[in-house]
């Protein structure tokens, strides 16, 4: 064979090689891009849905923190802070954090 062939056919793998491990990192830096913006945008949606759903689940905790507080509570009126509560658990746990649902 030539030399000059040979040259020509190494130097052709050579960049088909560079040009596949290049290919291959750009793909996986956009991936590590994507992944990061999909998190953010997740941790952005659950944070506006607990501004949504906390207020309520605020309410019904300090109405039966007063309560104790304040001695009047009886097995009637903690009854009635139960159902509320169950009915924001029911439709709201998912959104609780760790820490919140501990302290719940």
């Amino acid at each position: 064979m030539q030399p000059e062939l040979i040259i020509a056919i190494t130097s052709g793998l050579i960049t088909l090689l560079a040009s596949f491990f290049v290919a291959i990192y750009q793909s996986r830096s956009e991936f590590r891009k994507m992944a990061q913006q999909l998190e953010e945008k997740y941790t952005t949606s659950l944070f506006d849905k607990r501004l949504e759903a906390y207020p309520l689940l605020f309410r019904i905790v300090s109405q039966l923190s007063n309560a104790i507080e304040q001695g009047n509570q009886s097995k009637q009126r903690l009854a009635d802070f139960q159902g509320p509560f169950d009915d924001w658990l029911a439709s709201s746990a998912i959104l609780l954090t760790p820490s919140t649902a501990e302290i719940l």
